[in-house]
């Protein structure tokens, strides 16, 4: 499957604390502010026939987000295990996407935030156990991380042997599905 893949979440960059122009309070304009914008990306790839060529993704959005992005990521996770903003939060967060309507999410590999100084570093049974989650995702994408000098890294030997067993799960379960940019909602 060769497809080009984006992140387009840069509305999240909003604060609910600015003062806006109209009545409405900053948290509403934040999520209608993520619609619009995954509304232009997916405008922009029709117009230019390219939707079922590049697969984006953002992890805000509201109610009506669905209808135009083509995917979900969970965002920077920490990398923990935690319910909070660990790796169960990137299974909660794909369970609670997927009965709202938005189908195909993912998340980083292993996580992305580390933070040395609180003892929170990528080790590698998360990697390993991550990679094992991530592999029943439509995506399995790694990231070094924001400190990847002391997180386990995928490029590690006995790592990529492992993580490499876990995409050809993916690849198998993907040659028998739709590919994701026609699966999702139009």
């Amino acid at each position: 499957m060769n497809f080009i893949h984006e992140c387009h979440e840069f509305c999240t960059l909003y604060s609910y604390a600015a003062s806006w122009w109209g009545p409405e309070a900053g948290e509403v304009l934040h999520q209608l502010h993520s619609q619009h914008w995954a509304s232009l990306n997916r405008e922009l790839l029709e117009e230019n026939g390219k939707l079922g060529d590049v697969l984006f993704w953002m992890r805000a959005g509201g109610v009506n987000s669905k209808l135009h992005q083509t995917m979900s990521w969970a965002g920077d996770q920490v990398v923990e295990w935690s319910r909070s903003d660990g790796l169960k939060s990137s299974l909660v967060a794909a369970l609670s996407l997927a009965t709202g309507g938005f189908g195909l999410s993912h998340s980083d590999v292993g996580g992305y935030t580390t933070i040395p100084q609180l003892g929170l570093v990528r080790t590698k049974e998360l990697l390993l156990r991550w990679a094992e989650y991530s592999a029943f995702t439509p995506i399995m994408r790694t990231h070094e991380g924001n400190f990847p000098q002391v997180n386990h890294q995928v490029i590690l030997i006995q790592v990529r042997h492992f993580t490499a067993q876990c995409g050809t799960v993916t690849r198998h379960r993907c040659t028998r599905t739709k590919t994701p940019s026609s699966s999702s909602a139009a």
